[in-house]
């Protein structure tokens, strides 16, 4: 969905019968590497376009290590602040869901 972009978030669609906060486990495993403990869920909003309709449930999650292993579908990484994301050239959505997380977490 998001192959315009130079930036993109782990993620992915659910398998059948996958709770959507395994799908997030394992979507985040495979792209990073990384295990994450999910906190809460943080929003919900649908995407429509080009004939799809996906709804999108982003979630607040840590994790113990910063140590990244990219999937062949990723080729760099950024561990970003709320100051990247500001000066950063990253579509409007995703600077408004990062401010809106990291101030929740405060």
């Amino acid at each position: 969905m998001n192959k315009k972009e130079a930036w993109d978030l782990p993620g992915g669609g659910l398998h059948f019968f996958e709770t959507s906060t395994k799908g997030l486990m394992r979507e985040v495993k495979e792209e990073t590497g990384i295990y994450v403990n999910i906190i809460e869920p943080f929003s919900v909003f649908d995407v429509i376009k080009n004939n799809i309709h996906l709804t999108i449930i982003t979630y607040i999650c840590n994790c113990d290590t910063y140590n990244v292993t990219l999937s062949d579908e990723h080729d760099a990484f950024y561990w970003l602040t709320l100051e990247d994301v500001k000066n950063k050239d990253i579509p409007k959505w995703m600077k408004k869901e990062f401010e809106k997380a990291l101030k929740s977490v405060k």
